[in-house]
């Protein structure tokens, strides 16, 4: 695994020891990042479902203001804390919080620019976790909601989003979703 673009392009990062731990790969983090460009600089980023913190570390390198982490395996925030080592000065501008995703997001105060999600495929929460994003506005009025989901995986839309777009890649499924214009 690596850091595929932005100021840390090319830097290792250390795979999760998890097996339930699933990185996205190249091409599907490269095709987010690529949808994800007019939003990314100067965002509040928040990965859920953390893993090893791949994510959030492409997310900082292209110049994410601040990336909150929610994950709650105890080998993934390991895995987390050794790749955040690789984003040097900007490493402050990660906040982990190992905590369950539905809890956090249940609690939060905050909202973000970007939502990434990549629950386990075998997550049985899923509309649950959507509903909350929605429900509580956790997304900023011109924010997005990425969800990677197993291409068969289905979930219940709430009314206030939209489903803008859907990619397939292989067996993986990016889902983009925003508010609906008011």
């Amino acid at each position: 695994m690596r850091i595929i673009g932005g100021k840390y392009r090319g830097r290792k990062l250390n795979s999760p020891l998890d097996e339930k731990v699933r990185p996205t790969t190249d091409k599907v983090k490269e095709s987010v990042f690529n949808m994800l460009m007019p939003y990314i600089y100067d965002s509040d980023f928040l990965d859920l479902f953390s893993g090893s913190g791949a994510i959030a570390s492409e997310a900082i390198s292209r110049g994410a203001k601040t990336c909150t982490c929610v994950e709650n395996n105890s080998k993934s925030i390991q895995t987390m804390k050794k790749n955040f080592a690789y984003l040097l000065d900007d490493a402050q501008k990660v906040n982990m919080q190992r905590q369950d995703v539905l809890s956090f997001l249940n609690t939060t105060s905050s909202r973000f620019d970007i939502i990434f999600a990549d629950p386990y495929y075998d997550y049985k929460h899923l509309s649950d976790m959507v509903n909350i994003i929605a429900k509580r506005k956790l997304i900023k009025d011109s924010g997005v909601f990425i969800l990677e989901t197993d291409k068969a995986v289905s979930f219940d839309l709430p009314d206030n989003l939209v489903l803008e777009k859907t990619k397939i890649y292989s067996i993986t499924k990016i889902n983009v979703m925003r508010y609906k214009d008011e």
